[in-house]
């Protein structure tokens, strides 16, 4: 995959507007931070996302990327008085790359993505959970595709929903506008595991506790090996896993 910036070695000490940054030995966690706006995402938040994404790609002390968010939702979706040009967005030089989207500034992540929710996910909020490893929900946290509502309809989320809980399910979620709650996310695979408020990072750590002791070099592999998969025709997706099984036993 095409990089979107230059350099992004510095990404951990950047200055960023809508996000937070707190690298924990090799966990890193990524805060959502525009709460007075329900973390509703602009160009900008998306641009800066991808750097912190590309970093991560080049940082070998990480092994695990945490998105979390700030604020009683995580994520509304689009901001979309800024995408529809009605409210204005400065996006500063280091920032600036074209054509990037919500899945793609994350799709590029080669580490395991974990999000864990402790709000609401609404409308294009599923792009983030659609492009993460793992996803992690509070009890009482609710999803919801509710464009049909306005007379629209979730394209873009549309683009990977399905191969996650499947087409039926995924085409109920949207033609109803449904806010599904915490148990039906996990018996649908939207999400994995399901916390109290006081219990997060005691579910968080024994959810990736194994990846965090694994090696770096094998997690990027095993990354990059699901999407390649993606793209190989069906008979070239054995001998190609086996070639990169092989890479790693002929390494021990």
């Amino acid at each position: 995959m095409d990089k979107y910036f230059k350099n992004t070695t510095d990404y951990k000490s950047v200055d960023y507007t809508y996000l937070l940054l707190v690298l924990v030995e090799s966990r890193l966690y990524v805060t959502l931070n525009r709460a007075n706006k329900r973390n509703a995402f602009t160009p900008l938040m998306i641009n800066e996302l991808a750097y912190v994404m590309q970093g991560v790609n080049e940082d070998e002390g990480v092994k695990v990327v945490v998105l979390q968010a700030l604020g009683p939702v995580f994520c509304a979706g689009m901001d979309l008085k800024i995408f529809r040009g009605e409210s204005k967005e400065e996006i500063p030089q280091k920032f600036a790359s074209e054509g990037i989207t919500m899945s793609l500034a994350l799709r590029q992540l080669d580490k395991p993505l974990v999000a864990v929710c402790e709000g609401p996910v609404i409308a294009g909020g599923f792009l983030i959970i659609n492009e993460s490893t793992l996803v992690l929900a509070r009890e009482d946290v609710w999803f919801s595709l509710p464009e049909i509502e306005i007379g629209l309809f979730p394209f873009q989320v549309m683009e990977k929903l399905p191969s996650i809980v499947g087409e039926r399910k995924a085409m109920q979620y949207a033609l109803t506008g449904q806010k599904i709650d915490t148990q039906e996310a996990l018996s649908s695979g939207l999400i994995n595991e399901i916390f109290t408020k006081d219990s997060r990072e005691e579910v968080l750590s024994k959810l990736i506790s194994k990846v965090e002791n694994a090696e770096v070099g094998l997690l990027t592999a095993a990354m990059k090996s699901m999407k390649m998969l993606k793209s190989l025709p069906e008979k070239e997706r054995i001998p190609a896993l086996k070639e990169i099984l092989d890479s790693f036993s002929g390494s021990k």
